[in-house]
């Protein structure tokens, strides 16, 4: 079945776990670990890292905080964080104040950027990467950059799906007119 523009293939685990912000992360594990991911609370357990290759899908709060707890139980394992947003660390919940003109400049509400990642803690971040398919058999993420075109492969092993949640429209009167939008990133 698809999610969020990924295959993922049946009969592995999967978890959906109700974090805060009212965002799901969607976890699948393809491998004999079996953390629990909390926004404020990860418990990850990944053991003899070392070689190993943890390629994470989505950024922002879950991707990003699984990133850096992983970097922290592994030192040494090689991790990547693939999202198709272009920020992967911004402050959600100042957003209604910057439609509100309270916050002027959106630039402000900026954390993180991936180069802090990479050179504090290690972690590849590649933005603007749409993963297009993952193949358990193998191993593999297909990702595709969304700016050339261009087709990736990444070998894991162990992958992390963290790709957050999707606005819920509502069936009321009147939500089809005009002027009515959702508001879940900092791109909306």
């Amino acid at each position: 079945h698809k999610l969020n523009s990924i295959l993922v293939l049946p009969g592995k685990l999967s978890r959906i776990i109700k974090c805060k912000f009212f965002a799901l992360v969607y976890l699948y594990f393809f491998d004999k670990i079996n953390p629990l991911l909390h926004i404020y609370n990860i418990k990850v357990s990944i053991m003899a890292s070392e070689g190993k290759h943890l390629v994470i899908i989505g950024g922002v709060a879950a991707g990003m905080k699984a990133a850096a707890k992983a970097r922290r139980e592994s030192p040494a394992m090689k991790i990547t964080v693939v999202t198709d947003e272009q920020y992967i660390s911004y402050a959600g919940c100042g957003m209604p104040y910057f439609i509100g003109d309270i916050i002027k400049d959106s630039k402000k509400l900026l954390v993180r950027e991936p180069p802090y990642f990479k050179n504090m803690h290690n972690i590849g971040v590649l933005t603007r990467h749409q993963a297009t398919a993952v193949d358990i058999k193998s191993k593999q993420v297909k990702v595709k950059n969304l700016e050339n075109g261009q087709d990736l492969i990444f070998n894991y092993d162990k992958l992390i799906l963290a790709t957050g949640a999707q606005p819920i429209v509502p069936p009321l009167p009147g939500i089809s007119l005009g002027n009515i939008f959702t508001l879940r990133t900092i791109n909306d």
